[in-house]
Parts: C-alpha cells; sequence; structure tokens
C-alpha cells in the first residue's frame, strides 16, 4: 500500500511542442495541471531558444501555481522543499 502525498511531473523543453507547427502534447499539459501535479520540474537545455523557453515557462506557470514551476538545466539535483 502506498501513501501518495505529492506527485512531481518532468517536463524536458526538448519535447514540449509535438510538431512544428508548435502544438504541444495535450498529456503534457493535463500531468501539469493543478490538482493532478504539485509541481513541475522543467528542464532546459542549450538546444532550445530563449524565446521557445520563455514562452514554455508561461505555459507551464498557467497550468501550475507559478512557484511550482521549477526550472533546471540539464540533469540537476535540487531539494525537493
Amino acid at each position: 500500500m502506498f501513501d501518495i502525498k505529492f506527485v512531481i511531473t518532468k517536463v524536458s523543453a526538448v519535447n514540449f511542442f509535438a510538431t512544428k507547427n508548435r502544438n504541444h502534447y495535450n498529456f503534457l499539459i493535463e500531468n501539469c495541471i493543478k490538482g493532478v501535479s504539485h509541481a513541475v520540474v522543467f528542464e532546459t537545455s542549450n538546444t532550445v531558444d530563449l524565446s521557445e523557453i520563455g514562452l514554455m515557462q508561461r505555459i507551464l506557470k498557467n497550468c501550475n501555481f507559478e512557484d511550482g514551476v521549477l526550472p533546471v538545466h540539464g540533469r540537476h539535483s535540487f531539494e525537493l522543499e
């Protein structure tokens, strides 16, 4: 038996948009919304344009709480608090 207290979703900037038409994955947004996920770890890389990263962060902050989106660069360790 498990007692799940927190759900954290990890999103990679490289995989954010499904097509060149800038349609994001529906399940990506569904798994990041308030009530489903308590926080979102947003992994960025050097291969994605900074303006695109800003757009992705705004979309994630609209889905979840603004302080619930944690941007990290690459594989980065962090405290869950």
